[in-house]
C-alpha cells in the first residue's frame, strides 16, 4: 500500500539527504534480514503524491518525482504550477489552499507518527499539534512510500 508522508527536517532537500534520514526504516526485500525499525520497502519524493504541498504566493520549492505511470495531462498541470511542490519550507505552505487529504504519517525529530497509532484526537487535530512550533525555515517533503507495515 502506497502511503503519503510529510518528512519534517529534511535537510535541504536533495534526494541523497532524503535517502540518509530514512535509511534506517527501509527494508529491503531480503526475508533473512529483517529490519526490526523497517516501515518500507521503496519511497520516492513525491511519487504518486508529487508536488502535493501548495506553497504561498512567491515562495518556490524542489518539484519531486512524478510516478511513469500517471496520467500525462495531470502531469502537466501539476509540473507547470508554480506554486506546488514536495519539497520546501515549513513556513512556505499555504494550508488553507491546500484541499487534500491529509498525509498518513510524519516523521518528525527521528520518531514517526501515522494515523493509525491509536490517537484520543481526530487525525487532524493530532496533525496541528505534531506541526505547532515548526520552525519555519526547517524543509519539509512529501514522501510516496511502499508501507509494510510498524
Amino acid at each position: 500500500m502506497h502511503s503519503l508522508m510529510l518528512l519534517v527536517g529534511a535537510g535541504q532537500g536533495t534526494q541523497e539527504e532524503i535517502e540518509g534520514i530514512l535509511a534506517p526504516y527501509e527494508q529491503e526485500d531480503d526475508e533473512e534480514n529483517i529490519n526490526p525499525d523497517g516501515r518500507f520497502d521503496y519511497f520516492s519524493i513525491g511519487g504518486r503524491f508529487c508536488d502535493y504541498l501548495m506553497v504561498k504566493e512567491g515562495c518556490t520549492g524542489i518539484k519531486g518525482e512524478f510516478p511513469w505511470g500517471e496520467d500525462k495531462k495531470i502531469k502537466e498541470e501539476i509540473e507547470n504550477n508554480p506554486r506546488k511542490f514536495s519539497v520546501c519550507k515549513f513556513g512556505d505552505i499555504d494550508w488553507g489552499a491546500m484541499r487534500d487529504e491529509l498525509p498518513y504519517a510524519i516523521f518528525l525529530d527521528e520518531e514517526w507518527y501515522t494515523e493509525d497509532d491509536g490517537w484520543d484526537l481526530d487525525w487532524s487535530e493530532v496533525f496541528k499539534e505534531l506541526l505547532k512550533g515548526i520552525d519555519p525555515d526547517i524543509m519539509v517533503a512529501i514522501i510516496d512510500y511502499h508501507y509494510i507495515g510498524a
